[in-house]
């Protein structure tokens, strides 16, 4: 039942009342101060079609672009990391592809509680299978007890261990030399960036063992596979975008994409968080139809912690942003 404030106090009122009166205070405002007066924000527990629509009345009828959706603390991010460096926002594989990983990294994620699905399966695969599971994150949750090693970063310092493991990746020979070669574009200039980087470093910034890095960066640089999960503990971070961009990077050095049981996996924190985004529910996206993703090799190479690391093409999508 609709409240409505009359003279300090609610009350009860129907449906048509209340959607009137808020249709009637929108357009005053519109009206009285100019359309870039109000904002509106799409909910990511929401259907797509809704998002559409709260998009669709800010700019048809209020006239304006001030619009935007949740997402912008979960999986805006997280995307932004992999169009830098694949080209593409979102996941590289199925469910499928994780349970087939040898190693599985989850970082910034209580998957347990908040996936469970895919938790289950991870935990099936590494009873049946002896899938090995890394845990980077400063909670001891239920998937970090079950780990294989897990590690405690201090909060915020995701982009310095992980650009360290990519340098250990290169100094020691478990970089995919060939993958990179035919994948991936500005890999010097990468390298070269991540001279800050050491073991060292990482050590006194992130507040891990050096020799717990080194553990680490074996066990991913040695695998056949590895799929690595991220989550909110990542993206909610101010430099979440460059976190995730880290991230990828590792999977790049070491060859972890465009094959079965590899790549990167975002987990989203509601229903469609990235529904409202392709609903064109945000500021710097119109609708558009995606077309199939092809491979193509990327065009741009940064310097490790900037706004565009290392790129590679394992696929492009039509860009809505």
């Amino acid at each position: 039942m609709p409240l409505i404030r009359d003279n300090g106090r609610f009350r009860e009122a129907g449906w048509d009342e209340a959607l009137d009166l808020v249709a009637r205070r929108l357009l005053e405002v519109r009206d009285a101060h100019g359309p870039d007066s109000l904002g509106f924000i799409g909910s990511s527990k929401g259907t797509n079609e809704q998002a559409y629509l709260v998009q669709k009345i800010a700019r048809r009828i209020i006239g304006t672009n001030n619009v935007d959706n949740s997402s912008r603390y979960c999986q805006n991010p997280a995307t932004k990391g992999l169009f830098r460096t694949v080209g593409y926002g979102g996941d590289a594989g199925s469910i499928k592809d994780i349970e087939q990983a040898e190693v599985v990294v989850i970082v910034g994620s209580n998957t347990a509680e908040n996936h469970p699905v895919i938790a289950a399966r991870i935990k099936a695969a590494q009873k049946l299978r002896g899938q090995k599971l890394i845990v980077i994150d400063p909670r001891k949750h239920e998937m970090a007890e079950r780990a294989d090693l897990f590690l405690r970063p201090k909060s915020g310092t995701d982009l310095v261990w992980a650009s360290a493991l990519s340098r250990y990746m290169f100094d020691h020979d478990l970089a995919d030399r060939e993958f990179l070669e035919h994948w991936v574009n500005g890999v010097k200039e990468y390298r070269d960036s991540l001279a800050p980087f050491s073991l060292e470093f990482a050590e006194a910034e992130t507040g891990i063992g050096r020799q717990d890095l080194v553990e680490a960066a074996e066990i991913i640089g040695r695998a056949r596979s590895v799929c690595l999960l991220w989550a909110m503990g990542i993206t909610q971070h101010s430099h979440g975008s460059d976190a995730s961009t880290a991230l990828s990077n590792l999977l790049l050095v070491t060859g972890n994409y465009g094959k079965p049981g590899t790549g990167g996996y975002p987990c989203a924190a509601t229903t469609t968080c990235r529904g409202p985004a392709t609903s064109a529910a945000c500021a710097t996206a119109i609708r558009a139809m995606a077309t199939s993703p092809t491979m193509k090799r990327a065009s741009a190479g940064r310097k490790a912690g900037a706004s565009h690391p290392m790129s590679s093409p394992m696929s492009r999508a039509t860009a809505i942003f």
